[in-house]
């Protein structure tokens, strides 16, 4: 069987030199790019060249992926923000 493209949260925090609960704190905030990690419950797995072209600004981000928008509001006319918090 081959080798994985994906590693588990001690290996991305093994090769960024952090904690464990730092690589969960990064995802909750958004510095993880969500299209950097696949998530099945509550299992996470990483593709750590993908979240360090990320983290180096390497990846064009749109405004689609940094704010989930919702529709406008019929009565304000207001467009609203999705909240992206997510159980970890």
């Amino acid at each position: 069987m081959s080798e994985s493209k994906y590693s588990n949260v001690h290996d991305v925090a093994k090769f960024f030199d952090i904690s464990e609960p730092t690589v969960r704190l990064w995802v909750k905030k958004g510095l993880i790019d969500r299209s950097c990690y696949v998530k099945a419950d509550t299992t996470y797995r990483f593709d750590i060249p993908a979240i360090e072209k990320h983290l180096r600004g390497e990846v064009e981000v749109t405004y689609e992926q940094l704010f989930a928008v919702s529709d406008v509001d019929e009565f304000t006319g207001i467009t609203g923000i999705k909240s992206l918090d997510e159980d970890f």
